[in-house]
Order: structure tokens, then C-alpha cells, then sequence
């Protein structure tokens, strides 16, 4: 019997621990709810079960070219897995942020995505790879975690032996909700920024594991203020009255800063973001942001900070001697501590864009500097106010 592996050279069992272990972290660092969290950690733990298949397993020792989706083949688990956490904290039974974002943790959720495919051959070795799982998802505190029995495995994997889980998706005979709309349609309509903020937690967690990236702190920033005074006493120049202001503003919620050019405002709302866990500077051009990637970089350290816009990734390919993840991937998905962008990157996150789910749920949690505001024009401005 071959052991069921997520990768050539890791156990199936090992990453979806370590990527609930990474979960967790990640959750509290972003501050979600109990709820949140407990969704948040169900989606981690249960996003890759479907690899235990034996299209995938095949497929991961080079014995086919192609797999079944595992993450259509991990839906059956997660959704009755949410559904007894709903139950047994008294929640809507509709909603299922994990299972939603187990389902599209690879592909938006399209009105097409999944269509057509059959049942999945699962492998013998599930029921054991799910009882070991659950044995260990005791230590993590999620809250409402079902009994294993519960989760009636065999069942399932009975039910979908006759079944695609894709037809649980569009079966108009089956009743999701109150006004029984198809399960995707439940899915898709689902709060966007509980969603988000879940969805953000497991793609986090499954690219730090998948990267060998076992410390969540390289997605935070540490000691921010004390680096911006450091650059501050290397320009040999004293403080003027509005940068002192912004410093002792540190605390307000939002600080407007008006002032020429070049007297210092950059380092005044440096000063004023102080030891924020995160940051994300918006500039209106791809000149100017390239120019205060540059800056940043020279302030905060080259590891802590990441561009984002149209040409972001030619930008970091020339200048940033860097792992490909971190330069093509945590760049694009506000995911470094320090962030530079064009404006219409963090507009896009409301538009739902990609990575749109990581670029909400970290902004929430960063200060945000929008810099040259008298560039935009006025359509601009209105998308700005209503995202």
C-alpha cells in the first residue's frame, strides 16, 4: 500500500496539518472572528482531502498526465464538515464560506466551473487519512468540530461512487436554502468579505507550506517604526512642525497631510503608519510607484517590501534577486508587509479581480497611504470612495 501524498515529496496527511497549523496563525494575526477562524481552519484542514484519488495519486507519481479536480473531490467532506459546525453553533445552515472556498481555492467559481466531470475514484486509504486528521484537529480549538463519526465517511464516499459532486452543485432537485437556489448560486452569494477573509487564510497558509515557508511572521511587518526613524536621522535634517504632528498622530484613525513637494511627506505618513503590522502605499503611476518601491525597500528592507501593478512582474524579475513565489505570486496578492501600488490594484480587489480575496482581507488589516490624491481624476476618485 503507497502512501497517499499532496506533493512528490510530502505526505498528503503532513500538509494538511502544516497548512492548518499555518491557518491558525495567520487567522489571529488578521484578527477574524472565533467563527471566521473555526471556517477558516476547516477550509485549511480539508482542502486537499480530494487528492486522495486515484487519478491524483497517479498523477503525482507520474503515472497520468491529468487528475480529477481535488478540489471538487474534497468538496463532499467540507460541506458536511461545515454543515454539523453550523449546527452545532445554532448558525445559518447557508453559510458555508469554508466550502466555498475549498471549491475555488484553485478556480473562481464560474457559472461552468466543474460541469461535466463524473464521480471521483477515491483511494481505500481516506477513511484512515481522515481519521488521522481529525485526531489532531482536537489541538487547534476550532469551535462546534463535529465527532469524527459524525461525518459519515463511508456514506459519502457510497454516495459518491453513484454521484459527481458536481451535480450537487447545479441539482435543482436538491434544496439549498430558502429560496432554493442551486448550491453554487448559495455559494456565490455568500457575505463577500466573510468569504474573503476565509479564503484568504487557506490560500495564505497553503503557499507558505507549499513554499517551505514555515513562519507566518514574513507576511507581517516588525519594528516599522523604528526603521523610519533610522532613515529619518540618516538625512541629517531636523524634523519640520507637520512631520512631528504626523508622528504624534500615530494613533488617529486617518490623517490628511498637505504639503509641497518635496518637504518630507513621504517620511511624515511613515511616521504616522508607525509600527502598523502592515502597509499598502497607493500611488496614481507606475513611475511613481516604482520609484517609492525603491525607497521603501531602502527603509524597510528588501524582503519586506513588494510592488503591484501592470508591469510589476518585469519590474521584479530585473532588480529583485528573490524565490519565484514571493516575486511573482505575494507581490500580486498584497501579501508582503510593504506594498506599493497603482491605485487601480487596490480598486480591482473590489471588482473582484485577482486574488481579490487576499487583497480585501489584508487590506482590512493594513494602514493605507494614498498618495498624490490630486492626480486622479474625477471618475477615479468616485470608484476610490465607493470602494
Amino acid at each position: 500500500m503507497q502512501p497517499l501524498l499532496a506533493k512528490p515529496d510530502t505526505l498528503l496527511l503532513d500538509h494538511l496539518l502544516e497548512v492548518a497549523h499555518l491557518g491558525a496563525q495567520i487567522a489571529e494575526r488578521l484578527g477574524l472572528s472565533e467563527l471566521l477562524r473555526a471556517k477558516a481552519l476547516l477550509a485549511c484542514a480539508l482542502h486537499d482531502v480530494g487528492k486522495a484519488t486515484v487519478d491524483f495519486q497517479e498523477h503525482i507519481r507520474g503515472q497520468r498526465k491529468q487528475a480529477y479536480p481535488h478540489a471538487l473531490a474534497s468538496m463532499p467532506f467540507v460541506l458536511m464538515a461545515e454543515r454539523l459546525v453550523n449546527a452545532a453553533l445554532g448558525l445559518d445552515p447557508e453559510r458555508l464560506e469554508a466550502t466555498a472556498a475549498v471549491l475555488s481555492h484553485h478556480s473562481p467559481l464560474s457559472a461552468r466551473l466543474y460541469l461535466g466531470y463524473g464521480a471521483p475514484r477515491y483511494c481505500p486509504e481516506i477513511q484512515t487519512l481522515l481519521e488521522s486528521l481529525w485526531a489532531s484537529l482536537s489541538a487547534f480549538g476550532i469551535r462546534g468540530l463535529p465527532s469524527f463519526e459524525s461525518l459519515q465517511i463511508q456514506q459519502i464516499l457510497e454516495l459518491m461512487r453513484q454521484n459527481s459532486p458536481a451535480a450537487l452543485l447545479d441539482d435543482r432537485g436538491i434544496k439549498w436554502g430558502r429560496d432554493e437556489r442551486t448550491l453554487r448560486g448559495l455559494l456565490q452569494s455568500l457575505p463577500t468579505m466573510d468569504f474573503a477573509q476565509v479564503k484568504a487564510v487557506l490560500h495564505l497558509a497553503d503557499w507558505l507550506a507549499s513554499g517551505k515557508r514555515n513562519d507566518p511572521g514574513i507576511l507581517f511587518l516588525s519594528g516599522g517604526r523604528a526603521a523610519v526613524e533610522r532613515h529619518i536621522q540618516g538625512l541629517r535634517a531636523p524634523l519640520r512642525a507637520f512631520q512631528k504632528e504626523s508622528h504624534d498622530a500615530a494613533d488617529a484613525d486617518v490623517l490628511w497631510l498637505r504639503a509641497p513637494t518635496g518637504t518630507g511627506k513621504t517620511e511624515a505618513l511613515l511616521l504616522w503608519a508607525g509600527d502598523a503590522e502592515r502597509l499598502i502605499y497607493l500611488l496614481p503611476t507606475q513611475a511613481t510607484a516604482n520609484a517609492m518601491w525603491r525607497r521603501l525597500r531602502r527603509i524597510y528592507g528588501e524582503e519586506a517590501v513588494s510592488i503591484s501593478h501592470g508591469r510589476a512582474a518585469y519590474m521584479l524579475r530585473r532588480e529583485a534577486d528573490e524565490p519565484p513565489l514571493d516575486v511573482r505570486l505575494f507581490g500580486s496578492a498584497f501579501a508582503r508587509p510593504v506594498i506599493v501600488a497603482t491605485l487601480d490594484q487596490y480598486l480591482l480587489a473590489h471588482l473582484h479581480g485577482r486574488h481579490w480575496e487576499e487583497r480585501r482581507a489584508l487590506s482590512r488589516r493594513a494602514a493605507l497611504i494614498l498618495d498624490e490624491i490630486h492626480a486622479y481624476e474625477p471618475y477615479t476618485l468616485g470608484l476610490l470612495l465607493a470602494a
